[in-house]
């Protein structure tokens, strides 16, 4: 599935580039999407047959939900941004994209909010206990990377942003390339806040989970993690992200300056093939219109 970091939001070409290049093309992730979710589901709480089928449910409908009200409303939104910024792009751009892109995760919170409270409410002992197991794996695997030494994590971090960057692009010059290597150095580090930060939420839901909640009792706790991750967040990580952020908005501007025509036109046109994608995929369920204040249960 397509990542991205919804804690930090990178910005404008950047984000663009981390939300899309995952996924190569939009119909290939669509026919696939419903396994893919309920494989990643399954592999953290060890559910059981009819847990299964509950899950498979409202995962189409779900999908079915998102198809139908929001790819019609990115195709619109890539349109916009291009006449907006395909000339030049600014930081009041990036503020833009981030907004319209929080309208559009907000929307999705909303219709999984009130199913993964269900399902996690019904969850047993033994498969509460696989959760925790399955969390702590991860953050395990992430205080590795942390405890990487800092010259390598910076290295794969550099490769990982000009892999990206390149695969929307095209090919970049040697300058380029040391340009975004050593703004990539100097960004701010979130990384080891953020992994703190997930410790203590991880921690919260099990010990909710084992106190037998109901499922508007871990709505209650998720639901603010989800919307705003950075009130659960200390002031001093708090600033640290919103100085990243704001690094990360200067440097994808500065960037764009910098590209060439040819390069500019690689960006764009890989743009609209997602854009048409979107289109293309909406209509086979029916969408001619955005409805992105739609709600799951409207839609059905």
């Amino acid at each position: 599935m397509c990542e991205m970091n919804f804690h930090l939001k990178p910005s404008l070409l950047i984000a663009l580039c981390l939300l899309l290049s995952s996924c190569d093309r939009t119909q290939f992730f669509y026919d696939r999407a419903d396994w893919l979710i309920r494989y990643k589901i399954d592999h953290y709480l060890d559910l059981d047959a009819p847990q299964k089928r509950v899950i498979k449910q409202d995962v189409e409908q779900l999908l079915g939900w998102h198809r139908r009200t929001q790819l019609t409303c990115y195709a619109e939104l890539i349109d916009e941004f291009e006449s907006r910024a395909r000339n030049a792009t600014t930081v009041a751009d990036l503020h833009w994209l981030e907004a319209k892109f929080s309208d559009h995760y907000y929307a999705a919170i909303d219709n999984i909010i009130e199913p993964t409270a269900v399902v996690l409410s019904e969850l047993d002992t033994k498969q509460i206990n696989h959760f925790e197991k399955r969390l702590a794996k991860d953050r395990s695997e992430l205080r590795d990377e942390l405890e990487r030494n800092p010259d390598q994590r910076q290295k794969r971090k550099t490769k990982k942003t000009l892999t990206g960057i390149k695969k929307w692009f095209g090919s970049l010059p040697s300058t380029q390339k040391a340009w975004i290597t050593k703004r990539s150095e100097e960004l701010p580090d979130a990384y080891g806040p953020w992994l703190e930060n997930r410790t203590q939420r991880d921690r919260a839901l099990i010990k909710l989970l084992r106190s037998q909640p109901t499922p508007q009792m871990i709505g209650r706790l998720i639901m603010p993690l989800w919307i705003d991750a950075g009130a659960s967040m200390s002031s001093e990580t708090n600033a640290l992200i919103e100085e990243l952020k704001r690094q990360s908005r200067s440097m994808a501007v500065e960037f764009y300056a910098s590209t060439s025509p040819k390069q500019k036109a690689h960006f764009w046109k890989r743009l609209q093939e997602y854009r048409n994608d979107f289109i293309q995929l909406a209509s086979a369920d029916g969408a001619a219109q955005c409805a992105s204040t739609e709600g799951l249960a409207s839609s059905r």
